[in-house]
Parts: structure tokens; sequence; C-alpha cells
């Protein structure tokens, strides 16, 4: 198991907890059907993101995780038209969360932890008990 996170354009996504939680699995039951996995990010703010993210948390499957080994920081990165999903090592979760936490909030992306399932779609974090 990971830590997961996801970024996503806040002014696209809904706040309320459960309603987001139905916008992720669409997003994701939709790219799933059409097998459209994105080899890059959709928009210039995910690229500006993902360029902060991959200088510390390199992508284990593009460029800047070639010929590194297991390391702990080696990071999963899924590419979808309306979110980046990461999938971290536990070992660096609170490194990692405070990491994207900053990037996101530079690049005006909202934030939502799969495992605590808390969405912090600006300076305030919104969260509700998992459905």
């Amino acid at each position: 198991m990971s830590y997961d996170l996801i970024v996503f354009e806040a002014e696209g996504a809904p706040r309320e907890l459960s309603a987001f939680v139905d916008w992720h699995i669409a997003n994701a039951e939709a790219a799933e059907e059409s097998e459209t996995s994105l080899k890059m990010p959709a928009s210039d703010r995910f690229a500006a993101f993902y360029d902060d993210m991959v200088v510390t948390y390199p992508d284990m499957n593009g460029p800047s995780g070639e010929g590194m080994d297991e390391g702990e920081r080696l990071t999963g990165y899924e590419f979808q038209p309306k979110y980046i999903l990461m999938d971290f090592r536990w070992s660096v979760a609170e490194d990692a969360f405070f990491a994207v936490m900053t990037s996101a909030q530079a690049h005006g992306l909202g934030v939502y932890d799969l495992n605590d399932a808390v969405i912090y779609p600006g300076n305030e974090p919104h969260s509700a008990a998992v459905p």
C-alpha cells in the first residue's frame, strides 16, 4: 500500500467530500474506459507542479526516474485530464505531503488526500468522514 495524493484544478472540482469522491471515481472510470492515460500533465499548472515535484520525488515511469533503483523517494505519477495521482512510499509520506501542499498552493491547485479522505481546495482544509 502507498501514500496516495491527488492534485486537481480546484475550480473544476466539488468541495464537498462525497461529491468529490464521485467526481474522482467518474473521471477515473472514464479514463479507464477510454484507455487514455496521459504521458504528460494536461495543463500548464499541472506541468509546473510536476516539474517542482520530480526534483525531489522522481517519476518511476519517466525520465527523472531513469537509472534509479528502488529509492524511497521514487514516486508513481498518473496523469489524467483533470488531476494527477501520485503514490509515495510511506517512509516519505510526511515530507511528500508538505512538498505537494507547498507546490500545489504555489500553482493554484487543490489536493485530495486519499488515505485520510481530506480535500484541501486552497488554504482551508475541508474534511468529513468517508461515506
